[in-house]
């Protein structure tokens, strides 16, 4: 099952210390511009999800560092979070994709005149999630 919406991404200033959290849409895009250019590092993702009247929760803890350059769109792709038994692993794929459907999606908007560029984020295995 995929998760698009509800999901809360937790990134700091690794210049200023300062912490901004951000959610993904009800459809599932992801963006903002509370950020300004310069390093980060995604501390949490915090997923909720209500299934036939249940409620679930799960922490996923950073770090992924990446680098957000001012003056073009910067894009993570698609955030892809794989839970096992033992543990989980997250990457960022399918950029190209994101920009495409973007562009589609929201013809006029001023970030399709700038240039995009593709974060590629600090890709690690985690061990324990906290379910």
């Amino acid at each position: 099952m995929g998760y698009t919406f509800n999901i809360r991404i937790y990134f700091q200033n690794n210049q200023t210390g300062k912490v901004v959290s951000i959610s993904t849409q009800k459809d599932g895009w992801f963006v903002s511009n509370k950020l300004v250019d310069g390093s980060y590092t995604i501390q949490k993702f915090y997923l909720e999800q209500e299934i036939n009247r249940t409620i679930y929760q799960m922490t996923l803890n950073g770090p992924i560092f990446i680098t957000l350059t001012g003056g073009s769109v910067n894009n993570m792709g698609v955030i892809q979070i794989d839970i096992g038994n033992d543990g989980y692993s997250h990457r960022l794929v399918d950029y190209d994709v994101v920009q495409f459907d973007f562009q589609n999606e929201f013809p006029d908007s001023e970030w399709n005149s700038y240039a995009w560029k593709n974060i590629s984020g600090f890709n690690r295995d985690k061990k324990g999630g906290n379910l």
